[in-house]
């Protein structure tokens, strides 16, 4: 009985194939007779009675084929056979026999076919090489089904994002800033418009030239990342204040110095050994470039003091400018002014203290008093050495001209530290009128 393999279904064999099937065993029994094999079982048939009996057998199926009766292939257990293997099918060799199914119950026990496949919850929960299941995919995903999708839009657009200017972004102008010496770096902030900062060495790098010495320096910003494009921008740095000249005055001590941007105004500080630095003036107009300190007034005169600023701005304050020094030096007052000789003119003063610490004089005169306030002008000087030589003769006069004189005391301070030598001056004497007649 032939049953297909898997179904326990028997197959119906047409009675062609039983033909060929008989005829091949007589054919192979003789083979081995030939070849001096005993037979597989029985007498050896002769030729012509094999084949008689094949062809009444042939013939006996075949009137049973057209009876409508099922052919049963005979049970062939004992004989010598051709074999199949799992790659032949001699039911795909003759594709045009029928190969409908016949199911005999007293020769086949037909048993349920196995349903292997798996139901859709038994499917979810089988886990992957993660040990995550399906099901816990698809639950996740169904919290939020419309983030899940727009995460995913996302995601797919992410190679081609479009970057962003920084140009088209609000970056935060620079201050100016003083110089210190150091390389100046200020911060760079770039807003979107949600009003979030972009961050450094993230969205953009940033670059300084010039950026320590006084002057103009350039900071070149670069896009990166998300983001595209080049701002260039600049800030200013501004120069070393300087102390130009400390004098005494009247009043006191003079300090001037020179203006310089960026400061919107300056700090005025006083040194002594004995008292340290003081900050004695705030001044909020960066146009102002004199102070004159009271308090030094009626100090002892001899007394050395250095004054020395710093420029502020927005709160920030400026290195300082080198320190000046200044010795207190008295007045002398101009006593006696005559035309002794031919174009000259010869002139006497005195100090209104006792003791005025000078090393020397200064003589200025001209024809205009003008000429003689004017710090350019066209004055004259006469230099006279000595602290006790407080007289002086002026030669080289015009006949007939009027000339206007005054007088001024000199001290050589020496720093201590340094070993700098500055030459200070003391307040100018009162002026005096001259009309040389010979």
């Amino acid at each position: 009985m032939d049953i297909m393999p898997g179904t326990g279904k028997q197959r119906r064999v047409p009675a062609t194939l039983h033909f060929m099937a008989v005829f091949l065993a007589v054919v192979l029994s003789a083979a081995g007779v030939f070849a001096g094999e005993e037979p597989v079982s029985g007498t050896l048939l002769s030729e012509d009675a094999a084949l008689e009996d094949a062809l009444s057998e042939d013939a006996a199926l075949e009137d049973a084929s057209s009876a409508g009766e099922e052919l049963i292939m005979p049970d062939m257990q004992d004989q010598e056979m051709y074999v199949l293997s799992d790659e032949e099918n001699l039911w795909d060799a003759f594709p045009d026999y029928d190969t409908d199914i016949v199911l005999e119950e007293e020769d086949a026990e037909i048993l349920p076919e196995e349903d292997n496949s798996l139901s859709e919850e038994e499917s979810l929960n089988i886990p992957d090489e993660t040990g995550a299941s399906a099901a816990s995919a698809v639950e996740e995903l169904s919290e939020e089904p419309e983030a899940d999708i727009l995460k995913a839009s996302e995601s797919s657009a992410s190679g081609s994002k479009s970057l962003i200017d920084i140009n088209t972004l609000e970056l935060n102008p620079f201050c100016d800033h003083f110089y210190t010496g150091d390389e100046l770096v200020p911060l760079v902030i770039i807003r979107k418009p949600d009003g979030s900062e972009l961050v450094k060495n993230r969205d953009f790098t940033v670059r300084y030239y010039n950026n320590i010495v006084p002057g103009t320096a350039r900071v070149v910003i670069t896009g990166i990342g998300d983001y595209t494009g080049t701002i260039e921008s600049s800030f200013l740095i501004g120069g070393e204040p300087r102390v130009t000249n400390v004098y005494n005055s009247s009043k006191g001590a003079d300090i001037r110095w020179e203006r310089m941007d960026p400061a919107e105004g300056y700090i005025v500080y006083r040194f002594r050994s004995t008292e340290g630095a003081v900050r004695i003036y705030d001044i909020d107009d960066k146009d102002t470039t004199q102070y004159i300190d009271t308090s030094v007034r009626d100090n002892c005169w001899g007394r050395v003091y250095h004054y020395f600023i710093r420029p502020i701005m927005k709160g920030r304050i400026g290195v300082s400018s080198e320190r000046v020094p200044l010795q207190r030096l008295a007045p002398v007052k101009i006593t006696s002014c005559i035309n002794s000789a031919a174009g000259k003119a010869s002139l006497k003063w005195g100090s209104v203290v006792k003791d005025n610490k000078a090393h020397g004089y200064e003589v200025q005169y001209a024809q205009s008093k003008n000429d003689l306030f004017n710090r350019n002008g066209t004055f004259k000087k006469a230099g006279i050495t000595g602290r006790k030589n407080m007289s002086k003769t002026v030669s080289g006069l015009k006949k007939g001209k009027t000339y206007w004189f005054r007088v001024r005391a000199y001290c050589d301070y020496t720093h201590s530290g340094t070993g700098q030598k500055t030459r200070t001056w003391s307040q100018y004497s009162n002026v005096v009128s001259l009309r040389i007649n010979r």
